[in-house]
């Protein structure tokens, strides 16, 4: 649930492109995320909607991934977004491997169009609770797996994000049974504009960081 919001901010969170510091926290449904149903009943945070994605690990429904071409899309580097976060966690008897991935077109590997995956996976381990993860949106964090397009020309003209379990570097995920809660998917500034947001934005941010909840029993985010 989003109080205490900034004006200013909330109207640049309504638009439909993307813009620095906006969060989806599914507190009004699955917005424009394509895949996965709202979740409400977890122990730890009960009465907190998350998106809960799950998998069979054959078949179209056999893959832990989900994808935005609304909200998500735009131009990431005129908006200032120089990271992108979330909070996850693993429900699956082995571990993820967390990526996300930016195309200028709808689909990958459905013709045109240019696609860029996070080089490395952040391996979430199963039963580790609720976890704040991040990634860094610069060009030496990815790898091109389709078409010619450089990163900035992505970048600058997304058309969707997807966030997915891959084991290797690629925007169509690795088969896999199991589990996948996501939370608090956010824009994060530059470090300029950051000290200027930070004492109008952060203190609400905080107040719904699932990862701030969690025991002292914090798990260690290696990459793969």
């Amino acid at each position: 649930m989003m109080h205490g919001i900034p004006l200013w901010l909330l109207s640049s969170v309504a638009a439909s492109a993307v813009t620095v510091l906006q969060v989806d926290d599914f507190s009004a449904g699955r917005g424009q995320w394509r895949r996965g149903t709202i979740n409400n009943e977890e122990p730890q945070f009960p009465g907190d909607p998350y998106l809960m994605l799950t998998s069979d690990g054959a078949g179209p429904g056999g893959k832990l991934i989900t994808f935005n071409d609304g909200r998500w899309e735009g131009n990431y580097i005129s908006a200032g977004v120089s990271s992108l976060s979330l909070d996850a966690v693993n429900f699956s008897g082995e571990p993820l491997s967390l990526r996300i991935a930016f195309g200028d077109t709808t689909a990958p590997f459905g013709g045109s169009g240019t696609w860029w995956v996070a080089t490395f996976g952040i391996l979430l381990d199963p039963q580790a609770g609720w976890q704040p993860l991040a990634w860094s949106l610069d060009e030496s964090s990815f790898t091109r797996v389709q078409g010619e397009g450089s990163f900035g020309e992505v970048m600058s003209n997304v058309k969707t994000l997807r966030v997915l379990h891959g084991d290797t570097i690629s925007p169509m995920g690795t088969n896999v049974v199991g589990g996948l809660g996501i939370d608090n998917v956010r824009a994060i500034p530059e470090p300029a504009s950051h000290g200027i947001l930070t004492a109008a934005v952060v203190p609400w941010l905080l107040r719904r960081r699932r990862g701030l909840a969690v025991s002292s029993r914090s798990a260690t985010l290696r990459r793969q």
